[in-house]
């Protein structure tokens, strides 16, 4: 079970390490480095099945207690909702390699500082719901899902900059889209770790909680 812990531990670090890199491509104009984030995307995704692979083993292997099959399927879970998280971040990053194309000098430090804030929300709260599932803590899995209002508020504030008109914002239409799916695939990190943090609620104390 520790080998599982640990596997699924270090995926939750590939994750969270994946947002931060595709939002410094973004925010840095680093086409290389945006690439890389996507290209690694697919290790993620291998780990997450090889992992999915070893907790199935561990389940056929030998009989188990109800609460080691939850906590295995729990640990389940979360690897799959990491490997979303990843595809997340990947998405930010192909965004940063079109924005880059798009080479117009345009002033979006505003709503540039507003994604940044939403990525490190998003990362902590993803790191947050990981640890709480590990841990089965409850109080903290309630601590991540109401940091999640943070998201959607930040969300809300660069979609009302990003709907005026070019005149107003001062963000041409092509570069708004963009940032407004980066902010959007922000938003769906955020909703990811809602779903760790109600698996981990149920493993803690049984209690089945939907939060969307």
């Amino acid at each position: 079970m520790q080998t599982l812990r640990d596997r699924v531990t270090l995926l939750c670090e590939q994750a969270t390490e994946a947002i931060r890199r595709s939002l410094t491509a973004l925010l840095e104009d680093d086409e290389a480095l945006a690439r890389e984030v996507g290209a690694n995307d697919a290790q993620i995704n291998v780990a997450q099945f090889d992992i999915e692979e070893y907790a199935y083993s561990l389940l056929s292997e030998r009989k188990l207690a109800v609460s080691e099959v939850r906590r295995i399927v729990g640990m389940i879970v979360l690897t799959r909702v990491l490997e979303q998280v990843g595809d997340h971040a990947a998405n930010i990053a192909h965004f940063a390699v079109s924005m880059k194309r798009l080479e117009a000098t345009v002033d979006m430090s505003s709503v540039f500082s507003l994604i940044a804030e939403m990525a490190s929300t998003a990362t902590e709260i993803t790191q947050q719901a990981c640890n709480a599932l590990l841990q089965q803590d409850a109080r903290r899995a309630e601590a991540a899902v109401r940091r999640d209002q943070e998201l959607m508020d930040t969300f809300d504030a660069i979609n009302a900059v990003l709907i005026q008109p070019p005149e107003q914002s001062g963000i041409p239409p092509e570069h708004g889209q963009l940032l407004l799916r980066v902010a959007y695939n922000l938003r769906q990190i955020g909703m990811c770790a809602v779903i760790v943090c109600e698996r981990a609620i149920f493993l803690a104390t049984g209690e089945l909680k939907d939060f969307h």
